[in-house]
């Protein structure tokens, strides 16, 4: 399938150390689960093949459509949440002792040893 023997594909999975070369999860011929087996990626366009990916991988770039543009937007779309995440996560503390600590700036090391002390719990 797409040109390439057998022989060729067990060469390239011994190329890339047996990983996926998008995810680096290791990929067997003999995987009892097909995501783990090494799946033949190519350029839906003209046809020559890229490399060997799990399923996972091979699915994620043919739904973006091999489109190297959509994945980069894609990209940025996760990078912006998880910035967003991390911005909201600084604005809301964790529990009451982050709040806490927090809430007293440049003493934090005595407010970790005031919450790290006995007597903190009578």
């Amino acid at each position: 399938k797409y040109g390439v023997s057998l022989e060729e594909i067990h060469q390239m999975l011994v190329q890339q150390n047996g990983l996926c070369l998008i995810c680096s999860k290791p990929l067997s011929f003999g995987a009892a689960d097909k995501r783990d087996k090494p799946h033949v990626d190519h350029n839906h366009a003209t046809g020559q093949v890229r490399g060997l990916l799990c399923l996972t991988c091979n699915t994620g770039l043919g739904m973006f459509g091999d489109s190297p543009q959509l994945l980069k937007v894609a990209l940025n779309y996760l990078i912006d949440s998880i910035r967003q995440s991390e911005r909201l996560s600084e604005l809301a503390p964790l529990n009451e002792d982050d709040a806490i600590v927090r809430s007293h700036g440049n003493n934090n090391h005595e407010r970790l040893a005031e919450m790290a002390s006995p007597h903190m719990s009578e």
